[in-house]
Parts: structure tokens; C-alpha cells; sequence
């Protein structure tokens, strides 16, 4: 017997025409967001367009044994060495193209990456911040812009190859933390409308998984006195959950509340301002998927934040 297809309206595996649709809705219901809507929807066109090499998709008994014994399913990945140099060399020359001087040494990172991709692929998911650190020191970038370039390369990997293997089969043996197929520690997740199950998604391969709303996915603590959550004044629908226990955080999306399900991957960099006031308070990203300046290199954040109990 197949599995039971998880109900989403809209897929981890959202199609292009459906991210184009959730970065014009963004940019429509976040001002901020709209200065990048054109780069943001640029990138995302660019990812689309890896092709991956096939990878291998697993027997559904093989894949619920994997996923009830906890066993991550990403082995080996591959990328087509002349697919993932073109692929960088065309984001490097999208952002080098917006005059902001981001890429101050485009040659650097370009070999960066040529130099490094196989250790990439085993890594990134465990150490973004450690790799974002080595790109920076490799190349001068500043450290938001090397975790984001990091992101911008490895995900349609990634992508492409969970995509290969779960497809649209369910994941709701897997009772981990971390996503089931490269084991990348979660950033953000949603509530879904129908039932507001928590969903999270993969930052890094787009995998799906449920997991418990009151239990922290980073040291496990279930004490709601020490468990919250804080919004932007006037953004309901994009909730910062805390643990007081372990200090780190997760964005949720609260589909209720937005009145539809969210293209999760567009959503997150459409918030960066969340991921920033969460710093200020003094909580870190449960992922250390840091895509917003280090603390002391912001500027004060304005915005007034509203706090709750989680729910």
C-alpha cells in the first residue's frame, strides 16, 4: 500500500509560477520587501532552472523504515560540476549587477565554491554558519551575504534531489527534529490551515515533516511557561516561537491567520525583519542560519513586538 498524501494546498515543491505568485503577494503586504522583489523573484528563476541528475528514489518500504528508524535518506549527491558552476557564476553575476557591491571579489567566489563543493554537500546542512564564515574569510563578503549566497547555490541541489526521492509521499513516520532527508536543523515551518498541525520545511532541501507545536525541534523542552512567542505589531500571521530554555527560535506561519497556505521558502526571506528583532531579544536561530547582520552591525529595529504564550 502507497502513502497517504499529506493535504497542502500548496506543495514544498511549489512550482515557479506559484513562487512568482508569493513574491508579488509579499512585496504587496511587506513595503520592505518590494525594494527586492524583482532581485528575489531573479534568484528563485535561476534555481529553478538546475536540472538536477536523477537521484535514486527509494522503495516505500525502504523509506518508512528509514524514516521510522530516524535515519536521514540524502547519501551521496552529485551536482553536475558544469551545472553548479554555471549556477554560481550566474548568481554572482545577478547580485554583482545590482550596484550595491555585495560581491566585492566575484573571481573569489567562484573558486570558493569550484573548490569546496563536495565538502558542501556533506556539510552545509549541519554548519551553515561555519561555512558562511570560511566563504567570508575566502572572500570578503559580509556574513548575511555569505550565508545567503550558500543558500542561493546549494538549495536547488538539495531541493532536487528530496524532491527525487520523497516526491509527494507522506513524512509522518518521521518523528525527528530535523529534516528526514539531509538532516538540516528547521528555520521555519507553518500551521497548516485545516487542522493547524505544525509543518516544517527543510531552508535547505525543502523536505516537509509535522512535529509537535508545543515542543521545542532544538533541546526538546515542552514547558509551556518557558515556551512563547512574539509578533510584529500589525503581522499576526508570521509568529517567532522562543525557548527560554535553550534561547534559540523559529519563524512559523500561521496559515489561519494568512487565510492560505505559504510558499514557506519566498515567506522566510520576506521576514528577514523578524530574524533580526528576534536577535535583539537575545535569541538565536535554532538553525544558525543567520541571514540578517550580526548583532551590533544592525541598526535599531523600530518595529514593537507583541507577546504570547504558544498555542
Amino acid at each position: 500500500m502507497g502513502f497517504v498524501k499529506m493535504k497542502r494546498p500548496i506543495p514544498s515543491w511549489a512550482s515557479l509560477d506559484e513562487i512568482t505568485a508569493e513574491v508579488r503577494q509579499c512585496a504587496k503586504e511587506r513595503p520592505e520587501f518590494k525594494k527586492v522583489e524583482d532581485l528575489v523573484l531573479r534568484i528563485f528563476t535561476l534555481q529553478e532552472e538546475v536540472r538536477m541528475k536523477g537521484s535514486l528514489r527509494p522503495e516505500d518500504e525502504d523509506l518508512k523504515q528509514s524514516l521510522r528508524q530516524g535515519t536521514a535518506l540524502l547519501g551521496d549527491l552529485c551536482p553536475d560540476l558544469e551545472v553548479f558552476a554555471r549556477h554560481v557564476e550566474a548568481l554572482v553575476n545577478l547580485l554583482d549587477s545590482t550596484g550595491a557591491q555585495v560581491v566585492p571579489a566575484p573571481e573569489l567566489v567562484l573558486e570558493f565554491f569550484q573548490a569546496h563543493v563536495d565538502q558542501l554537500v556533506d556539510g552545509l546542512a549541519g554548519a551553515p554558519r561555519v561555512w558562511a564564515k570560511r566563504l567570508r574569510e575566502s572572500t570578503g563578503l559580509s556574513p548575511d551575504v555569505a550565508q545567503f549566497l550558500l543558500w542561493a547555490v546549494m538549495h536547488p541541489f538539495f531541493r532536487g534531489a528530496a524532491r527525487s526521492m520523497i516526491g509527494d509521499r507522506d513524512t509522518h513516520l518521521w518523528s525527528g527534529s530535523t529534516c528526514p532527508v539531509c538532516a538540516a536543523k528547521p528555520h521555519m515551518a507553518q500551521l497548516r490551515e485545516s487542522d493547524g498541525l505544525r509543518v516544517m520545511e527543510c531552508w535547505l532541501c525543502a523536505a516537509q515533516w509535522e512535529y509537535p507545536r508545543i515542543r521545542c525541534p532544538f533541546c526538546g523542552n515542552e514547558d509551556q511557561e518557558t515556551l512563547g512567542f512574539f509578533h510584529l505589531e500589525g503581522d499576526e500571521g508570521c509568529r517567532v516561537q522562543v525557548c527560554d530554555s535553550c534561547k534559540r527560535y523559529l519563524k512559523v506561519f500561521d496559515a489561519r491567520v494568512l487565510d492560505r497556505e505559504v510558499v514557506l521558502s519566498v515567506q522566510h526571506l520576506a521576514t528577514l525583519g523578524h530574524d533580526a528583532v528576534a536577535r535583539e531579544e537575545g535569541y538565536l536561530p535554532g538553525s544558525s542560519l543567520v541571514l540578517v547582520p550580526e548583532i551590533g552591525e544592525m541598526e535599531e529595529a523600530e518595529e514593537t513586538t507583541e507577546r504570547g504564550e504558544n498555542g
